[in-house]
């Protein structure tokens, strides 16, 4: 990942997080490691928001 914030960044609701990295020997195998990598990133921050 890259262009992570800087802790106490106020970040809005669907502004970027992130930026997520891959690579792989094939494109379909690229854009589904990014997704993967997309949805842990997601998740992660959906845990830290709380109910």
């Amino acid at each position: 990942m890259r262009d992570i914030p800087i802790a106490g960044t106020k970040i809005e609701k669907g502004e970027p997080i992130c930026t997520v990295l891959s690579s792989a020997a094939s494109e379909a195998a690229c854009l589904r490691n990014l997704q993967l990598k997309a949805g842990w990133v997601r998740r992660f921050f959906e845990e830290e928001e709380g109910p």
